[in-house]
């Protein structure tokens, strides 16, 4: 997918989950006619599979072609985020974690998108999704750093909400709720800002730079 229709997915994304920003029938043209698929990782009925066909039915519309809600119960979110990564590296499918968290593909850095943790595999979208739910977090971003007897480790760099304070001993908390020891970060940096390109994605080269650079 070329970076414009990269850009165009993305707005229409950013509009079906209410957001301000008007769109231009130009920009929704040049998105290429295929079906979008939506994966939702529950049954059909629930609050996130709603959310979801609200999403595609905004998508439908403003593309003009077909938006597809594929409902795979029991599909957790880090075998739903594997499950899209591995069907549309192009960014055509969406995952619907929970209502409100969208992970398109095209997002992330795609060669260090899965962390390898002594041959278990951690997709760093899973973990960013689940920091995403801290009441304090703005922004999130889970890349790996070198170990020197596992390959690769977890890290997270995290942007506090206005007027909040992180702290790592209670995010490291919030995460074990929710992940499996070998997918929690172990490294944390705590920043005002996530690094980005001119399109808004990520720079986790710089990331991982940053960590390299404090490493203890």
């Amino acid at each position: 997918m070329q970076k414009p229709l990269r850009r165009s997915l993305a707005t229409l994304i950013a509009l079906a989950l209410g957001a301000a920003a008007p769109i231009s029938a130009a920009r929704a043209a040049d998105y290429p006619t295929r079906p979008v698929t939506v994966v939702v990782p529950y049954a059909p009925g629930g609050q996130t599979d709603a959310f979801a066909r609200i999403m595609a039915e905004a998508l439908r519309e403003s593309l003009g072609q077909p938006v597809i809600v594929d409902n795979k119960p029991g599909a957790g979110t880090m075998i739903g985020s594997e499950y899209v990564a591995r069907a549309a590296p192009d960014g055509y499918t969406i995952l619907v974690a929970t209502p409100g968290v969208v992970v398109a593909p095209f997002f992330t850095d795609r060669s260090k998108d899965v962390i390898n943790r002594g041959g278990l595999k951690v997709a760093s979208v899973a973990v960013e999704e689940v920091l995403y739910r801290h009441p304090a977090i703005r922004e999130a971003a889970v890349v790996a750093i070198p170990h020197p007897a596992l390959g690769e480790d977890v890290a997270a760099c995290v942007v506090a909400r206005e007027g909040a304070t992180l702290d790592v001993e209670d995010l490291s908390a919030f995460c074990a709720r929710s992940l499996a020891d070998y997918a929690r970060p172990r490294r944390w940096l705590v920043i005002d800002e996530l690094p980005k390109n001119p399109m808004g994605k990520v720079l986790k080269k710089e990331l991982r730079q940053r960590l390299a650079a404090t490493a203890p």
